[in-house]
């Protein structure tokens, strides 16, 4: 009968009787004794039920019909069950229901069932007690009238099924009180998880009952029962440790084996508090807030809102049960420590694990830095030639200037690019050790001994490993490893379609692609005049062209792209209605050819880039391709890759007033920015950086300093542009003057009329001077104070590489090459090449990087320099190598003006001895000064032995 509550299947209607019936006229007692239900009549029908656990409760008899809105009106049984077992999911469940209502409170209706939560009824011990006395004198009274003789054994079995009926289970519920929350009622029952979601989904803890209970009270009640719990078992534990001969009766042997429990209950109660606790902090720095408002609103004779003024009443509540709750978690904390099996005990293990591996590595690293650091000071004696250093870094930033243009103008790609620098970085470390000879012999005249190894090993392990750890192998000589470098540099690196690829996802997307492609073929080759089924495979091959297939190598992919062309070609010969796959195709074959441009090596052919723009203009005649934002964003790529800058600004400033809501909104502003600095037009290009940093941080890789720093050199570039703009009329203004003087000294007779418009003309242009002076004073406050926000930034967070002034961190190579790096590697190549210039070029500003002495100054250190004479054809070489750089200074000049450069750089670029000294000393002792890991010129290329670690 008991079940028949929950899943009746015939039953329409529960316990409706008719009205005027009292409790005691209809009573049926089960046979088993499971259940007792009675019914009380009268103008209201109410339902009381005795229960194991929980029932429901009904206030009208039509709630409990069985029909589609029923199971919304149980969740509250199941919330209660959920606690009762301590069950965070099976109280989620319960909150997942449509009628779930966190603000319900325990409420005492004047009939029928104790205490009633939502939907379900509970009772208590005394209200059970209660169903026991009515059923004994009910039974009683009717024997007695009937005058029936009952032996002792059948008054024994009444009152069993008295029990039976009246308690049928164990009451749950010690104390209920009016206006518990589900909160409350998890904690009495010392349900801690349960009590932990539900503050987490946002009970308010704060609340009182009638009797003036808090959460905080309840839960210092219940922490000090389990404490009870805990010192009786380590009582029994001493007690049967020192007693071995006496036993332990079954239930103490029963609480040594709750220990685990108690001890979880602990820590469960530990981390509830500091739950609360947090909670409350805020509610308290809210309620302060509110009192603010409140002084702020009595002024203008308003005052707060009603739910504010709610708030507002519960801070010193709020207050008191912070610091019940500090104070039980303080109490609780080393309890729980001590407990190995405790989350926090496990945690600290850990913790103490990690640093001990940690403390291993850093006396690795230190021990590696000190052995480095002694062939650091060699090499630094050896190496005097310390301008060929510098060339080096010179080098490196011109390259990475080749590799934006590359990007941009289609010229060069990342793999050709790699491999000539890497023959380049050969052959002069391959000098480099020819005069390692030389200076051997001039190091013995001062009886000095070098090591034969140190300086190819020490280059050998920063070029290829870039780490130095593996120093024990046997040494390679200069040959074979410069023969192995021009191996590595050269051997084509092609990825072989049978290798399967590593991971879980990545081997289901391979597999998905393979069967994909195959079913479609073999389905096409059985139907082959079929045009929908050839376009689908059409468009499948063109996917499989791009970077997004797994399954085709690189090598292949271009294959693949002219068979989805060839398909498709025969596809609309049979089928001339496939607008849809047409339209795919072409956004697929658009996205093919800019990855096929990026991916070939220095002959990428410019027609891969207007293929791609065709493609995606033809993309998007389709309606439903002119909804997706990455088709509009292709085709500005493309566009921006083949020059076309006009074309690229029109299509991206489409799609920022298309596309709001774009998620990579902030990165199409700062493509437009970009390609507005590319056309000197300044004004639009701030105001798109200011519409980045409204919608995020331009980029992924831009923080919010990169984007000031930015907003920062676009105004600068501003300023220049309206300072030459300034220079040249000026110039204009004084030719017209003296014009003008002539012509009124040669024709007095001119006509008064147009003398006034000559004179008009002239206030004007005075005018706009005068508003372009103003506008040009406007922007260098502008760009001055974003410069020196940033450092200010910086040197707060102490990453001004090193203790630098404003000049010298402002013109310092590093501070416009970190944005760069940001930059490049978040695809804004027209940014990333303007800043990589101001690297190279800023310096020569500022005359705070002059050399405090000349380069050669003995007969012994000229000798050391002329074994590196070679090393100038090579510079020479490498710096005049790419006649289509952008840079007028460094294309088609002779040699020796190359030369004069490169000393320039080394002037402003680089730094004395004294420092590479200092850098090396820190790298030794572990002192945070040194350079920032983001700048190229991180270390000094004297020390090639430290590694950076």
């Amino acid at each position: 009968m008991g079940d028949e509550i929950f899943h009746a299947p015939g039953e329409k209607q529960r316990w409706k009787l008719p009205r005027g019936k009292q409790m005691t006229d209809i009573m049926h007692v089960s046979k088993a004794g499971d259940s007792f239900f009675s019914q009380m009549g009268g103008d209201e029908e109410l339902a009381v039920t005795a229960f194991k656990g929980f029932a429901p409760y009904y206030a009208q008899p039509k709630h409990g019909v069985l029909n589609k809105g029923s199971s919304s009106m149980r969740w509250a049984e199941q919330l209660l069950q959920g606690i009762r077992d301590d069950d965070p999911e099976l109280c989620n469940v319960a909150m997942m229901h449509a009628g779930a209502d966190l603000g319900i409170k325990i409420e005492k209706p004047a009939e029928g069932a104790a205490y009633r939560f939502g939907s379900a009824g509970f009772f208590t011990t005394n209200q059970m007690s209660e169903n026991v006395g009515v059923l004994t004198k009910f039974i009683k009274d009717r024997i007695e009238t009937s005058k029936v003789f009952v032996s002792n054994n059948e008054w024994d079995q009444i009152h069993s099924y008295i029990e039976n009926a009246g308690r049928y289970s164990e009451a749950t519920f010690e104390k209920a009180v009016k206006g518990d929350s589900a909160l409350m009622i998890a904690v009495r029952l010392r349900s801690f998880k349960a009590a932990k979601y539900l503050l987490h989904q946002g009970v308010d803890s704060a609340i009182e009952n009638v009797e003036g209970e808090t959460i905080a009270g309840v839960l210092k009640d219940k922490q000090e029962e389990i404490m009870k719990e805990r010192n009786h078992i380590r009582f029994l534990r001493v007690q049967a440790k020192s007693l071995r001969q006496m036993a332990l009766s079954h239930e103490d042997q029963l609480a040594l084996l709750s220990e685990p429990q108690v001890y979880d209950q602990l820590e469960q109660n530990y981390e509830l508090c500091g739950d609360i606790s947090r909670l409350m902090e805020v509610r308290i720095t809210n309620c302060r807030l509110l009192k603010m408002k409140r002084k702020l609103l009595i002024v203008e004779g308003k005052d707060l809102k009603e739910d504010e003024l709610k708030e507002l009443s519960l801070q010193d509540n709020a207050a008191k049960s912070k610091a019940i709750v500090d104070l039980l978690a303080k109490e609780v904390k080393d309890i729980v420590l001590e407990w190995e099996g405790s989350k926090l005990a496990k945690d600290r293990a850990k913790a103490a694990e990690k640093q001990a591996e940690v403390n291993k590595k850093e006396e690795k690293v230190r021990y590696w830095r000190s052995t480095f650091f002694k062939s650091a000071v060699k090499i630094q004696a050896i190496w005097r030639g310390l301008w060929t250093r510098h060339l080096l870094e010179v080098l490196c930033l011109h390259r990475a200037c080749v590799f934006v243009q590359a990007k941009t103008r289609g010229f060069l790609c990342r793999a050709q690019l790699r491999r000539n620098a890497l023959r380049r970085l050969t052959v002069m470390i391959q000098s480099v050790a020819r005069g390692f000879n030389g200076r051997k012999k001039v190091a013995r005249k001062k009886g000095i001994v070098y090591p034969a190894t140190a300086l190819v090993m020490a280059v050998r392990q920063k070029s290829i490993k870039g780490t130095g750890a593996e120093i024990e192998e046997p040494y390679l000589p200069a040959a074979d490893f410069i023969r192995k470098m021009f191996e590595e540099a050269d051997k084509p690196k092609i990825i072989n379609a049978s290798v399967k690829p590593k991971g879980q996802w990545a081997m289901l997307r391979f597999m998905g692609q393979k069967k994909a492609l195959t079913e479609l073929k073999e389905d096409c080759l059985k139907h082959r005049k079929d045009g929908e089924k050839l376009g689908k495979l059409a468009v499948l091959c063109c996917e499989h062209g791009t970077a997004d297939s797994s399954f085709i190598p690189p090598s292949q992919r271009d294959e693949f792209l002219r068979w989805g062309i060839m398909l498709l070609e025969k596809a609309l010969g049979f089928n001339s209605n496939l607008d849809d796959l047409v339209h795919q195709f072409e956004r697929k074959r658009g996205e093919a050819m800019l990855e096929a441009w990026g991916r070939h090596d220095i002959d990428a052919d410019p027609a891969y880039l207007s293929a791609a723009v065709e493609a995606y203009g033809r993309a998007l005649k389709n309606i439903e391709c002119t909804v997706v934002p990455e088709v509009w964003m292709g085709k500005a790529i493309a566009q921006e890759y083949s020059g076309d800058i006009d074309a690229a600004i029109k299509t991206v400033a489409g799609m920022v007033r298309k596309f709001p809501n774009y998620q990579k909104g902030d990165e199409v502003s700062m493509r437009a920015a970009g390609l507005y600095m590319a056309k000197q037009d300044y004004g639009p290009a701030c105001g798109y950086v200011r519409h980045a940093n409204k919608l995020g941080r331009g980029s992924m890789m831009l923080s919010y300093m990169d984007l000031i720093l930015i907003s920062g050199r676009l105004n600068e570039l501003w300023y220049e542009k309206l300072v030459r703009e300034a220079a040249e009329e000026s110039e204009d203004s004084e030719d017209d003057s003296d014009d003008s003087s002539s012509d009124e000294e040669s024709d007095d007779s001119e006509d008064e009329r147009e003398r006034e418009k000559e004179r008009e003309r002239k206030h004007k242009k005075r005018q706009r001077i005068a508003k372009r002076t103003k506008e040009t004073e406007e922007k260098k406050e502008a760009y001055t104070s974003a410069y020196r926000l940033v450092y200010r930034h910086y040197v707060e967070h102490r990453n001004v590489f090193g203790k630098r002034s404003f000049e010298s961190w402002i013109h310092h190579p590093a501070t416009f090459i970190r944005v760069a790096t940001r930059a490049e590697k978040s695809g804004l190549f027209l940014l990333a090449e303007d800043f990589y210039k101001q690297s190279l070029i800023r310096c020569r500003w500022w005359d705070g990087f002059e050399r405090r002495g000349e380069l050669v100054d003995s007969d012994e250190d000229e000798e050391l320099h002329s074994d590196n004479g070679d090393v100038d054809d090579i510079v020479s070489k490498a710096l005049g190598e790419e006649p289509k750089t952008r840079y007028d200074q460094l294309v088609l000049i002779k040699k020796k003006k190359l030369l004069a450069m490169a000393r320039d750089e080394e002037k402003w670029i680089g730094q004395h001895f004294d420092y590479t000294k200092k850098a090396a000393h820190a790298w030794q002792t572990g002192t945070n000064d040194k350079l920032s890991k983001d700048s190229v010129v991180a270390f000094p290329k004297v020390v090639e032995a430290i590694p950076t670690l």
